[in-house]
C-alpha cells in the first residue's frame, strides 16, 4: 500500500535510508551516511513532502519529492535492502509518475545499480554534476512521460 508520508514515518523512512546509502553508496564513507542520518531525521524528514510503501504496517520503501510549487525534483527513492527487487521502487515511481508531468532527480555515477533502474524506467540523462556534500560526479536524470498530466503534490 502507498500512502503519504508523515512525521510519524521519520525513524522508519530514516532507518531506510541509512541501510540503503550505506550499501548502495559504499564508495562513500559509511561515517558521512552516519553523520548525515542525523541530518535527515532531525532537519530533512520533518514536514517533507513524499509516500511510503507499507507492507503488513511495516514501511519497506518511500520516495521524497519538491513540493509542486518548487520544481518537479524527486529528492529520495529508496527500498529496504531486505525488500528490494520486489518491485516496490517502482510502484513508488510509477505512484509519482501518475502525479507528475516530469521528474528530475540526481544519481551518483558509481551507483551503476540505480542509474539503470532509472534509465530502464524512461529517465534521461540530461546532465552531468558533482554533489556538494560528497564530492562524488551525479548524473541529472530527466523523465518527461506525461508533459500534460495535471500537477498536483
Amino acid at each position: 500500500m502507498i500512502r503519504r508520508f508523515t512525521d510519524n514515518d521519520i525513524t522508519e523512512v530514516g532507518q531506510i535510508w541509512l541501510e540503503a546509502s550505506l550499501i548502495a553508496h559504499d564508495f562513500v564513507s559509511a561515517d558521512f551516511w552516519q553523520a548525515d542520518h542525523e541530518v535527515m531525521v532531525s532537519e530533512l524528514l520533518p514536514g517533507a513532502n513524499g509516500y511510503v510503501h507499507e507492507t503488513e504496517g511495516t514501511i519497506d520503501g518511500f520516495v521524497l519529492v519538491a513540493p509542486q510549487q518548487r520544481s518537479n525534483y524527486m529528492g529520495a527513492l529508496f527500498v529496504s535492502p531486505q525488500r528490494q527487487g520486489r518491485g516496490i521502487g517502482t510502484q513508488l515511481l510509477d505512484h509519482i509518475k501518475a502525479l507528475r508531468g516530469s521528474l528530475t532527480t540526481s544519481v551518483y555515477k558509481q551507483n551503476q545499480r540505480t542509474v539503470e533502474f532509472y534509465k530502464s524506467r524512461d529517465f534521461q540523462v540530461v546532465g552531468e554534476s558533482v554533489c556538494e556534500h560528497t564530492g562524488c560526479e551525479e548524473y541529472e536524470l530527466e523523465w518527461t512521460g506525461n508533459p500534460d498530466q495535471p500537477r498536483v503534490s
